[in-house]
């Protein structure tokens, strides 16, 4: 039999101390973090790696999110990727250019301008490049690792490199004739220069050197 005393001491070592409740709320804490971030990369558990461009696909909606709104969303396979709502004015995936099995360019436009969203990884990551107003004139593309996006807004074109390069919302007049412009930021060692038309009576000539 016990007796009392040890009685008291048996219930007394069964109380949770306070060190231990913060030694348990802890844990549950970081618990919850790890559940958190596994749904977040649930996207990436779900398919083999490396992705690959060719199972990426975009939606242009309209009252995505309310009336007189448009969005879209971009999926890879059946997962959703991204997406994004502009009430009055919209958002939309107005183009695309397939690089390679790792690369893709989609060209964002609102009535708030343009952007580029590029990813290097089949769609994994993107990254985010501003390029002047809408709408896209065209992408030229020089090599894998430089295309050019021309925009234009009236009369002005705007070209702006996506890799590496110094050309950056760089603007000028859409006047009739073959104009040169000159981008020193390349890695371009092949070639001179690359010819851009734009219409039947513009045309661009971007040097490298």
């Amino acid at each position: 039999y016990l007796n009392r005393t040890q009685v008291k001491k048996v219930s007394y070592n069964q109380i949770p101390t306070s060190q231990a409740m913060k030694q348990l709320t802890l844990f549950f804490a970081i618990a919850l973090l790890f559940t958190a971030c596994r749904k977040e990369n649930d996207k990436t558990d779900l398919y083999e790696l490396p992705w690959n461009t060719k199972y990426i696909t975009y939606r242009n909606i309209q009252n995505m999110c309310g009336s007189h709104s448009s969005g879209f969303q971009v999926y890879y396979r059946d997962s959703l990727l991204m997406e994004d709502c502009i009430q009055f004015g919209g958002v939309s995936i107005a183009d695309s250019l397939l690089i390679s099995e790792s690369s893709l360019l989609l060209f964002k436009s609102s009535g708030n301008g343009s952007v580029v969203l590029h990813t290097k990884d089949g769609g994994l990551s993107w990254s985010s490049i501003n390029t002047g107003p809408p709408p896209l004139q065209k992408f030229h593309k020089v090599t894998p690792e430089l295309i050019y996006c021309i925009t234009y807004n009236q009369k002005d074109l705007y070209f702006t490199g996506i890799g590496k390069s110094a050309l950056s919302l760089y603007k000028t007049g859409l006047v009739a004739g073959t104009h040169n412009i000159t981008d020193s930021g390349t890695d371009i060692t092949h070639l001179d220069s690359t010819t851009i038309p734009i219409n039947d009576s513009v045309t661009f000539v971007i040097q490298f050197r």
